[in-house]
């Protein structure tokens, strides 16, 4: 057998970039084929057998965790002539090398047939798993209900939280109008009590100026009643002298006895001055007793004026304890609401982010399966290029004309194999992943494995003579087998291929039914979860605003609420002045009443003395008229004179007794109203004591109390700030998380990016691999070619990096703001 050599070039184009997702498949097979054939000459004088065959197969497969199917093809073509005479058949020099052809044919043949029916094992349990992963046709969207659900019922739980505070507020709003109503009520009355207490006050200043003025009166009368008394002595002294000093004699035949003139003005003066000791005895007396009456009444005064003044200023400070009281009761109740709002705030967050954290993890975890799956495939797939490789440099070594088995190919074969180990490390802090690291290392193991590939090796004997070598007797029959034999084969292999075939357009149907990749499509949810995001946070921003109304609210009620506490006690202490100074007017009018008395006395003993006056000097006047007249006195006894006398004495001494008792009673009147007074004063005096004792513990009880809440309010703050640092703390270092988890997550998008370009240009390079093994297998079929002396070109790929940079801003544990630097930077590959 002979070979002719001729060159020839093989020219493959593939894209550089395939999206990624999307699986090709193409196969192309023509396969025109001449079966078999055997025939003789006549009488047996020679026979040849010749057989041709063809094929040309290209194939290439690519699936996201779906495997690769491949399909061979295999052509040899060879010629064998046998000739014989009539007697024995003379064999051509090349019968020899023709056997060695024909078995090396079936040794391939057998190779090709366990290599076909490897592959379609493989594809049939890669479709079989890929339909298990798969499952039915239609999308489970199960995974979404939960989360749905509890979005329903996060709106729902807003809703109803968000109904209660508009109706917490309304009533907060009722309760402020109704305190509002409340506080103009006392308001009102309040100045209504003042302008009473103004008229009151107008009131006393008019009843002291009456007074002042019956005083005035009472002091004029007075002096009226001395100067008429000392006018009155003038005029009788005057009368008098006159008399005496008259030219009338009376001559008085009487016996002599006392002076009646002398007597009379004895008993006059005696009786005048014990008058007057006695009036001024009873004056210093009651003078003395009023005086101390009067110094009690104002000691127990100005006591009580003390005590009213420092029960209005204790009234005073517990008014403004009250209002700080409530104020910081507010206060602590508003901190309270902020720690308990800031706590449910900061749960909210933390829940977002550990969603957020587990749904990068979640992610991750996908890609390093898909990773793991595209490193395996890209291993597997890095073996086919190797196989591909031994079989080109076969098929180089057969059209060199070397004298080569394919089983001695594949006895030595060199295999790679790299392992990937992942470390994922978490840290849980109360079931919770609060960080996490990963940790990668390639491991690469090179071994050499041992193919042997099967035949069938068929031994013939030649037998030489002068002439040469000839066939024996059972020759024709052995190369009649071989010929059947490979016949059958090419009809095996035609069959193996059309299945593979049809396996091929079954992967290529489920794939366009399924779509690009594995990934099932949640899209139309996303809008619904979106939307729904959006209420709960519309919701969320509106209950704030209604928790803050409602504080305005209650804040308001509280304010009016301590207005008219403020007012109702302005008012009972105004009604109280009101009830003091109505005292004061009535002990006014009482005065005003007992001077009206005294000065109608006043007025009737003035009247008296006129009388009297005038009485007296008309008598003097007509004694003096009387002149020259001759008296004639009956003198009486002297016993009659002492009768009268002692007449006289008493009924000076009734009218010293009568005034006695009148000034004794009136002096006793006089000292029961001011004792009365003096008890009324002691009583309220008490009163006002246990009133500013009992204010001063109410003081010292609110003193306490007010400490109490500023130590729980300082406490509360302390506790907020420290929350609010802790939760910031905490968010930022979740934020410090995400951040990792996103920059780890895109390394490994990056990373797996690369690794499919790298998997997309090796699976270039098997299909032009598999180009080029089918023109090897073309061309030793029979065809002429070319000496394929370059080899495997240098295939160049271009590698993109996308760098990400998000870059975040942070305030007090919360993004405000988010940057994205996109970078692109290229890489030169070479496989």
């Amino acid at each position: 057998m002979s070979y002719q050599k001729t060159s020839y070039s093989v020219r493959s184009s593939s894209s550089n970039r395939v999206p990624s997702g999307q699986v090709s498949i193409t196969r192309t097979s023509a396969v025109p084929v001449r079966a078999a054939s055997i025939y003789g000459g006549a009488g047996g004088q020679g026979s040849r057998i010749s057989t041709s065959y063809q094929s040309s197969v290209r194939s290439s497969g690519m699936g996201a965790g779906m495997g690769l199917a491949s399909g061979m093809g295999g052509g040899l073509s060879s010629s064998m002539q046998v000739s014989s005479s009539g007697e024995s058949g003379h064999i051509m020099g090349n019968e020899k090398f023709a056997m060695q052809n024909l078995n090396d044919r079936l040794a391939s043949y057998l190779e090709t047939v366990r290599n076909l029916e490897q592959a379609n094992g493989t594809l049939e349990i890669k479709i079989r798993e890929a339909m298990e992963k798969s499952g039915p046709d239609f999308r489970d969207y199960s995974k979404y209900q939960a989360i749905l659900d509890d979005l329903r019922r996060k709106v729902f739980d807003a809703t109803v939280d968000n109904a209660r505070l508009v109706l917490q507020i309304d009533n907060a709003r009722l309760a402020a109008d109704d305190f509002r109503v409340k506080f103009e009520s006392e308001y009102t009355i309040r100045q209504s009590v003042e302008a009473d207490i103004v008229g009151l006050r107008k009131l006393i200043d008019d009843t002291n100026m009456g007074r002042m003025n019956l005083e005035s009166e009472i002091e004029a009368l007075k002096e009226e009643l001395i100067h008429l008394k000392k006018n009155h002595d003038n005029d009788v002294m005057e009368l008098r002298s006159q008399v005496s000093q008259s030219g009338v004699q009376v001559d008085v035949d009487a016996p002599k006895g006392q002076d009646l003139a002398q007597i009379m003005a004895e008993i006059r003066s005696k009786y005048e001055k014990m008058a007057l000791k006695n009036q001024e005895d009873l004056k210093a007396w009651h003078e003395s007793q009023i005086t101390v009456v009067q110094t009690e009444v104002s000691q127990n005064t100005e006591a009580l004026k003390g005590a009213q003044i420092e029960i209005n200023d204790l009234r005073r400070q517990l008014q403004t304890m009250e209002i700080e009281l409530e104020s910081q009761r507010s206060l602590k109740l508003s901190l309270e609401g902020s720690l308990r709002d800031t706590e449910m705030r900061f749960n909210m967050e933390i829940e977002a982010h550990n969603r957020i954290i587990l749904g990068l993890e979640s992610e991750l975890t996908q890609l390093r399966g898909n990773i793991q799956n595209q490193t395996q495939e890209y291993e597997a797939l890095l073996n086919m290029k190797m196989k591909l490789e031994a079989e080109i440099a076969t098929y180089r070594r057969l059209l060199d004309g070397g004298d080569f088995k394919l089983q001695d190919a594949l006895e030595q074969q060199k295999m790679t194999k790299m392992t990937k180990v992942m470390t994922v490390t978490q840290h849980m802090v109360d079931g919770k992943v609060v960080s996490s690291s990963t940790e990668t290392k390639n491991l690469i193991s090179t071994f050499n494995s041992r193919q042997f590939g099967s035949g069938m090796i068929y031994n013939y004997q030649c037998l030489e003579s002068s002439s040469g070598c000839f066939i024996t007797d059972n020759m024709k029959t052995t190369m009649q087998n071989l010929n059947n034999r490979l016949e059958n084969y090419v009809e095996k292999v035609k069959n193996l291929e059309r299945a593979n075939t049809k396996l091929e357009r079954q992967i290529i149907e489920f794939l366009q039914k399924r779509g690009p990749g594995t990934e099932r499509d949640y899209s139309k949810y996303k809008a619904t979860i979106a939307d729904l995001k959006s209420k709960i946070f519309n919701m969320n921003n509106g209950i704030a605003g209604h928790f803050i109304a409602l504080e305005n609210a209650e804040i308001e009620a509280l304010a009016f609420q301590v207005k008219m506490e403020y007012e109702r006690r302005m008012r009972q202490a105004v009604e109280a002045d009101v009830s003091g100074i109505r005292k004061m007017l009535d002990d006014t009018n009482i005065i005003c009443l007992h001077l009206e008395s005294d000065v109608e006395s006043r007025a009737e003993e003035r009247a008296t003395l006129m009388k009297y006056h005038k009485a007296e000097l008309a008598e003097l006047q007509a004694q003096i008229m009387q002149n020259g007249v001759q008296v004639e006195i009956d003198a009486p006894k002297g016993q009659d004179l002492a009768n009268i006398m002692e007449e006289m004495r008493a009924k000076y001494e009734r009218i010293v007794l009568k005034n006695q008792e009148e000034l004794k009673s009136w002096h006793e009147s006089r000292i029961t109203e001011v004792q009365e007074q003096v008890t009324q004063n002691t009583t309220a005096l008490k009163d006002a004591n246990s009133q500013l004792s009992e204010n001063r513990r109410t003081y010292q009880t609110m003193d306490i109390e007010l400490q109490s809440i500023l130590s729980l309010k300082d406490a509360l703050e302390a506790s907020l700030w420290d929350t609010e640092m802790r939760n910031n703390m905490e968010i930022e270092k979740y934020n410090k998380i995400i951040l990792r988890l996103k920059e780890e997550l895109t390394g490994i998008s990056s990373s797996t990016q690369q690794q499919t370009s790298k998997y997309q240009i090796l699976l270039n390079i098997k299909m032009n691999l598999e180009a080029e093994i089918t023109e090897y297998r073309r061309l030793l079929g029979g065809e002429p070619y070319h000496k394929y002396s370059s080899g495997v070109e240098e295939y160049k790929k271009t590698i993109q990096t996308q760098v990400v940079t998000i870059t975040q801003t942070l305030v007090d544990g919360k993004v405000v703001s988010e940057s994205k630097d996109v970078a692109l930077g290229g890489q030169e590959v070479s496989l």
